[in-house]
């Protein structure tokens, strides 16, 4: 014998969903999204370690720029001291996240 929940106990039903017909088609234009080359910029470093990995054969899977300084910025924001990174392949991550590190 199947027990169902009181009618008072069910879910209740869901919330109507906003009617796109009202926005106003005149509203200003998002900005152009910045080329990916250019954030974060070029750096010497950087360009140095890829060039690196390319002439030694590795394969083309560093982390792009912003992920770098994604990972920069994790490392910054929770107070990193140290920081130990496991297969580091060329050194393009390690470096951004070697920059977070204190002196």
């Amino acid at each position: 014998r199947v027990r169902r929940a009181p009618p008072t106990a069910r879910r209740p039903p869901p919330a109507p969903r906003a009617d796109l017909s009202t926005l106003d088609a005149r509203a200003p234009a998002l900005p152009a999204a910045p080329r990916p080359e250019t954030i974060p910029p070029a750096d010497e470093v950087l360009t140095a370690a890829l060039a690196d990995s390319a002439a030694a054969g590795l394969p083309e899977i560093a982390v792009a720029p912003n992920q770098g300084k994604l990972l920069h910025l994790l490392a910054l924001t929770q107070g990193a001291r140290t920081v130990l990174e496991i297969g580091t392949l060329g050194g393009y991550s390690t470096i951004w996240l070697a920059r977070a590190l204190p002196a």
